[in-house]
């Protein structure tokens, strides 16, 4: 059984990290790039319209808050000429404006709004769609396919929602981003109740599939946080909840995305959170703090590879610089969509076990990635 992809999370604040990362495994599971920070992106822009995107720049320097005046203007264009025009737009505006940069993740998830509206059902609106932005499109999808069933019809649809997705039986990062967006839709239609949608995760028929439902859960917590929209299920004196108060099949997943909590209330420091993940009180996801931590390391600093090596080589011993690399090389990846990146990380280290598990992580992940 192969472990769920890392969710990447979005974050919005300044300073902050860029999340979505996640995730978006998840994925391209840690944090959007921060506001007023631009990432160099290997991008295709092919069928742009670079006139509306344009005339949409300058709509919202016309008094229209910024966030929502790109909502509007993808979401309309997604609306008349379907999600691959709304994202060809997307990307320009990407390396071009720092709000489209920052609230990326969120955009995408519009788009799939649309692309679910447009299509009517969840493979038709996935073959049209684009993991760009750490798969929102594939969040807004199911978003929109479960506040459409409603709970009274949910728990009968749940088992076979992604059926007609392909890479059931491989695990592919296709699939994937289904079950771990059905985590989305379900925060949405239970107004963001973790413990409600995690039991509605429950009803999946797979363990590989219930973990990455279940990130998906956490991960929508995690944005709530940061985009202070909604009330996040987060306490600001205990670093650990609710990861400490949720049954034992939650805690994996709930600990991949807690650093991001940690790091909001402990004020950045990483190295308070290499101790705190140390101290954490459940024991046997100490490491899975760790490599939380690292995806944490590659998204505040925009997946910047002498930064990135920087924080990881704030653990303390082997055990924290090896967790924390391990979660940053996916990220890396989960990013990029190459593992490129992800290896001149690794060839900076000068610790040659360290640098043979980054190298290590990189091949055995990129391998599932590209499925």
């Amino acid at each position: 059984m192969k472990a769920p992809l890392p969710a990447r999370t979005t974050s919005l604040a300044i300073p902050s990290f860029a999340a979505i990362s996640l995730i978006v495994g998840a994925f391209a599971a840690a944090y959007l790039p921060p506001m007023g920070q631009v990432r160099s992106a290997s991008i295709s822009t092919a069928g742009a319209d670079t006139v509306s995107v344009g005339a949409a720049l300058k709509r919202c320097e016309d008094g229209v808050p910024a966030r929502t005046c790109l909502l509007n203007v993808l979401r309309a264009k997604a609306d008349a000429d379907g999600p691959e025009a709304a994202f060809a737009d997307l990307k320009v505006l990407y390396d071009t404006n720092v709000t489209a940069h920052g609230f990326c993740h969120q955009l995408s998830h519009e788009i799939g709004h649309a692309g679910y509206r447009k299509y009517g059902n969840i493979a038709s609106a996935f073959e049209h769609g684009d993991s760009f932005c750490w798969s929102g499109y594939h969040h807004g999808v199911l978003e929109s396919y479960v506040q459409e069933i409603g709970l009274e019809e949910l728990p009968k649809r749940l088992p076979t929602v992604c059926d007609g997705v392909p890479g059931r039986e491989s695990y592919t990062f296709g699939f994937f981003n289904c079950v771990h967006g059905l985590g989305h839709g379900l925060m949405a239609v239970t107004d963001d109740k973790v413990r409600e949608a995690l039991k509605h995760c429950d009803s999946l028929p797979r363990s590989w599939d219930r973990d990455s439902c279940y990130g998906g859960v956490f991960m929508q917590n995690v944005i709530n946080e940061d985009l202070q929209l909604h009330a996040p299920d987060f306490k600001e004196d205990d670093p650990y909840y609710p990861c400490n108060a949720v049954d034992r099949q939650y805690k994996d997943s709930c600990y991949r995305m807690q650093t991001s909590h940690m790091l909001k209330v402990m004020d950045r420091d990483f190295s308070r959170i290499f101790d705190a993940c140390a101290a954490t009180p459940d024991k046997d996801e100490i490491d899975i703090c760790y490599t939380s931590l690292g995806r944490d390391a590659s998204g505040s600093t925009v997946s910047d590879v002498a930064k990135t090596r920087e924080i990881c080589l704030l653990g303390k011993d082997a055990r924290q610089r090896k967790g924390c690399i391990i979660g940053a090389v996916k990220d890396f990846i989960s990013f990029h969509h190459s593992d490129v990146q992800a290896k001149e990380l690794c060839a900076t280290l000068e610790d040659e076990d360290l640098r043979a598990t980054c190298l290590r992580t990189a091949d055995e992940y990129y391998a599932v990635f590209e499925k």
